[in-house]
């Protein structure tokens, strides 16, 4: 199992932040994060599990790998997708139902900028 290193971007409670401190035990790792209310307070977090980050990014996600996109004359298809500990962003590989080996690579903003200046 590949760990959040400290320092490493991640999402939790819909935010974007820093892992401060990561402890590993046998059985697991616990990380300590800080987030903001909607108020501006700042919030810490101690003991959350690794199973809770990756969920919190799985949610952030907005495609999922197999989902369509409306990308010009053809249609481009998500065939893998990764976080990246360093942009703090979701990483996605589109290319053609065939996967012909043509790909290409977009940060979730970028993509999501593209689909919707296609629909406009």
């Amino acid at each position: 199992m590949q760990l959040f290193r400290e320092k490493a971007l991640v999402v939790y409670d819909g935010q974007v932040v820093p892992v401060l401190k990561r402890y590993v035990y046998r059985d697991g790792a616990l990380y300590v994060v800080h987030t903001r209310d909607r108020a501006g307070d700042l919030q810490r977090h101690y003991h959350v599990t690794f199973g809770q980050l990756v969920s919190a990014i799985n949610s952030y996600a907005r495609f999922c790998v197999g989902d369509k996109l409306e990308l010009g004359t053809f249609d481009k298809y998500v065939k893998a997708r990764w976080w990246n500990c360093t942009r703090g962003t979701v990483v996605y590989r589109i290319n053609t139902l065939l996967d012909d080996g043509v790909s290409w690579c977009t940060t979730q903003e970028e993509l999501i900028k593209r689909v919707e200046h296609v629909n406009m």
